[in-house]
């Protein structure tokens, strides 16, 4: 056989990149989970006496977070997958990035204002797909180390920020507010139902994870059973240290909220959701209220199964 018949063979055994699926069912499976349990938690679904057996607390909180892990996966997606952009077509979808990020948050601001009843997550989004912009040329390993420090840093930082800014006696309201837009500012950031400082930890899991080679059988067999493990684990974790009867009245006594006799009727109020105003306190950290800028355990120890699993292919 001659050389050039010889790489022609070879040629044919060898698939081009180009030959890889453009659309991941499991990511629009994923989707999908997203949208229902969206629509579930709007629903007004009558939240049970068992705290842990209604509908309403399943989706409460929990989809909109599979949303913003979706955001995240998407933009790596866009920006080269497996392979960051670089160059010109990098130059290209930060620009491309940057007016979708303003397009969203002029749109969640138009939604904002009529009276829905409904939080409106798009300002966020908008928000924290421009805070995306300078991180998208990272490949999957940087993007995991600043997903796990976001994660683990953002909400014990927060949220002692987010109680002086609530304190009427804090210097930041001496500040001028022409047009609200401390107010905005201080929504968007820290106490709002999406505070970016606490949610953008989703967007960085999800860009991660859009950095893996998700074609293959064996990322997707880790995502999903690792995601099964540490989310169970995350569960359990945060059901023995809220039950711990000096925990609970921890939490009784930093309770902000509607006066509440004990920690049922605290419990109760709580998994409505903390809308962004859980206490400093570190007890809140491992609870799991819908809204409330806790640490995201479960992303964080999936963030590290995953960088186990990265560095045993």
């Amino acid at each position: 056989m001659s050389a050039t018949a010889a790489a022609r063979v070879d040629d044919a055994r060898s698939p081009s990149p180009d030959t890889r699926p453009s659309r991941l069912r499991g990511i629009d499976l994923a989707r999908t989970v997203a949208i229902v349990g969206m629509v579930g938690a709007h629903l007004n679904v009558r939240y049970v006496d068992d705290p842990w057996g209604d509908l309403g607390w399943v989706v409460t909180g929990r989809s909109s977070a599979l949303f913003a892990v979706l955001a995240g996966l998407s933009i790596a997606l866009v920006s080269g997958r497996s392979t960051p952009l670089t160059g010109e077509p990098l130059r290209a979808a930060r620009i491309s990035l940057t007016v979708r990020a303003v397009l969203i948050y002029l749109l969640g601001l138009a939604l904002g204002t009529m009276e829905s009843g409904i939080a409106v997550i798009l300002p966020a989004y908008g928000a924290m797909f421009l805070l995306a912009v300078p991180f998208v040329h990272l490949r999957a390993r940087t993007l995991l180390a600043w997903a796990v420090g976001w994660s683990l840093l953002a909400p014990w930082a927060g949220a002692p920020l987010r109680e002086w800014v609530d304190d009427p006696s804090s210097s930041i309201h001496s500040l001028p507010d022409h047009g609200g837009w401390m107010a905005t500012t201080e929504n968007l950031v820290l106490t709002g139902y999406y505070p970016i400082v606490f949610w953008f930890g989703y967007f960085l899991a999800g860009m991660f994870i859009g950095r893996l080679d998700l074609t293959r059988a064996a990322t997707a067999r880790a995502l999903t059973l690792g995601g099964i493990a540490v989310g169970t684990a995350a569960w359990l974790l945060s059901r023995v240290v809220t039950a711990q009867p000096s925990v609970r009245q921890r939490m009784l006594d930093t309770w902000h909220g509607d006066p509440v006799a004990d920690f049922h009727a605290l419990d109760l109020q709580a998994r409505h959701g903390l809308h962004g105003q859980a206490p400093a306190d570190w007890v809140w950290q491992f609870t799991m209220y819908p809204h409330g800028g806790q640490v995201p355990w479960s992303g964080v120890a999936a963030s590290f199964g995953s960088w186990g699993w990265w560095f045993r292919r």
